[in-house]
């Protein structure tokens, strides 16, 4: 897990429940080992979860999902990938509307293009 072994630095603005068990940063980062766990921010408005890749730059040109154990509900729908040279400013690179990419079923995964300037 880059999290774990200090590569990046991930974050969540809440943990649903306030529990380790609805949610920790290490496992937004976890790929594919990822046990199946809850990983949800309280459900307000302006929630996010985060990547602070350190040292590291880059220009993404397409990014991937996948979603948790669930079939059927808390897939995402509406949100932005951001990126940020500063941690301040923040830009957005893609934005969602009533996506329904993430399926219904238990860990189903969607890839998206990122057109960076």
């Amino acid at each position: 897990n880059p999290h774990a072994s200090r590569h990046v630095l991930a974050s969540m603005s809440s943990i649903s429940g306030n529990s380790p068990t609805y949610g920790d940063p290490r496992r937004f980062v976890q790929g594919q080992s990822h046990d199946g766990e809850y990983n949800f921010t309280q459900n307000v408005a302006g929630s996010w979860m985060a990547v602070d890749l350190k040292r590291f730059r880059l220009s993404p040109t397409a990014y991937c999902l996948r979603s948790d154990a669930f079939q059927g509900s808390y897939k995402l729908r509406e949100w932005r990938l951001e990126g940020s040279d500063t941690g301040a400013q923040w830009t957005t690179l893609r934005e969602h509307t009533s996506d329904a990419s993430l399926g219904d079923d238990a860990f189903s995964t969607a890839a998206w293009e990122v057109a960076c300037a």
